[in-house]
């Protein structure tokens, strides 16, 4: 059964190098689990989960093993679903910050695989490994929005001049409006920077997605070779090319 993460991050006793953060409840609050690895508490599970499964500590001072942390973390954030968001919540959007930056490549690297898995180029999978999601989260903190409830980050997006660049959702959380109000928050943070158009690029076989961005008003131009980034240059890459005019 998925379980609630509940730590005492609030209580001025908290040594987050030796205290644990123990798992109660019935659904999982990603966003302690991240901070918990990030600060390098100890992460323990009830009687039903062995602390295998979950992410270990995250040594202080060890940059070169934050990727590993967050691969770790990935695995444990898909094999659980967090508490659906009721009819009536609205996710709070903000700026992200560099706090945010475990959490949001936890949502990242197994949404962007479950997208694109067998339908881009192999040398592009090979290009995106766990470290680079990141380092490139970090990176982009300052084209980051993202969406709360009760807290926790669910969702978020990244904007690159007038294109929507990425936007995922924790599957949990899928299906209640967050990818709606984040994608209609990306729109205006490009208009506001006055272009007169958005463009995103969707992968060929992506129907849920392409699917999503017709319903909220964006219309599919064709295929194009997208440049994906790689690390000895572009990938090209077949993508849709989706586009919205915003005003």
């Amino acid at each position: 059964m998925p379980r609630r993460l509940v730590a005492r991050f609030s209580d001025p006793s908290f040594d987050p190098s030796s205290d644990r953060v123990d798992a109660l409840g019935d659904s999982v609050d990603v966003s302690v689990v991240c901070e918990a690895v990030a600060l390098g508490g100890e992460v323990s599970g009830a009687s039903d989960a062995s602390p295998e499964a979950l992410p270990p500590p995250h040594p202080a001072n060890a940059a070169q093993s934050a990727s590993g942390a967050t691969s770790r973390l990935t695995s444990f954030v898909m094999g659980h679903r967090l508490t659906p968001m009721a009819a009536e919540d609205t996710p709070l959007l903000r700026p992200a910050t560099h706090a945010d930056v475990p959490v949001v490549a936890a949502i990242w690297e197994p949404g962007w695989a479950e997208a694109h898995a067998g339908r881009v180029p192999d040398a592009l999978v090979a290009a995106r490994p766990s470290e680079y999601f990141l380092h490139c989260t970090a990176d982009r903190v300052a084209d980051t929005a993202v969406a709360e409830i009760d807290g926790r980050v669910v969702g978020f997006v990244m904007v690159a001049d007038d294109a929507v660049d990425h936007i995922f959702v924790h599957p949990g959380e899928r299906g209640g409006g967050v990818a709606a109000a984040l994608l209609t928050h990306a729109e205006n943070r490009i208009a506001a920077a006055g272009h007169d158009r958005a463009w995103l690029a969707v992968v060929p076989g992506n129907d849920r997605a392409q699917a999503f961005y017709r319903r909220q008003g964006w219309r599919d131009e064709g295929v194009f070779d997208h440049a994906a980034k790689g690390p000895d240059g572009p990938i090209p890459t077949p993508c849709h090319r989706f586009v919205k005019p915003l005003r």
